[in-house]
């Protein structure tokens, strides 16, 4: 008599300052010092130092900070710097795959506005299968 309401989810944690490599992570900190070295240099004022620090953080944060992922059956969900994107799985309509992650389309045909409008989901350090099944099951499910 009663259905089963168990939602299938996966969850996720990617820290890409930790995930991707040290070398990696040790040579964008490098740069991001030795830039605000060269605007120290060229205009010897703290406060460009201080801006420079803020706007180059904010432009690499997808870097620096952590980003949470879920899937359940109805929805995708990507939490990052306290905001939240939650989309129906309706919304995907094709997804392709990379080395480092999958990415959402809601067109089923590549398109120019893609980029716009799909998602990047990067993988985890060792779930790239698994997150490769749900996003198969749930986009091929959809269509």
């Amino acid at each position: 008599m009663g259905r089963d309401n168990k939602i299938n989810e996966l969850r996720w944690i990617v820290y890409p300052l930790w995930d991707f490599g040290y070398w990696k992570s040790i040579s964008l900190i490098i740069l991001f010092i030795v830039i605000l070295i060269i605007v120290k240099i060229s205009f010897e004022n703290v406060w460009f130092i201080i801006l420079s620090g803020v706007l180059l953080f904010l432009a690499l944060t997808k870097y620096f900070l952590p980003t949470k992922y879920s899937f359940t059956d109805e929805y995708v969900n990507i939490r990052h710097c306290g905001f939240t994107l939650k989309r129906d799985w309706n919304y995907y309509r094709s997804f392709f795959v990379s080395k480092t992650g999958i990415f959402l389309s809601p067109f089923e045909a590549k398109s120019w506005l893609e980029n716009f409008r799909g998602n990047y989901i990067l993988f985890g350090r060792d779930n790239k299968d698994e997150v490769i099944r749900f996003v198969r099951a749930k986009i091929e499910k959809e269509q």
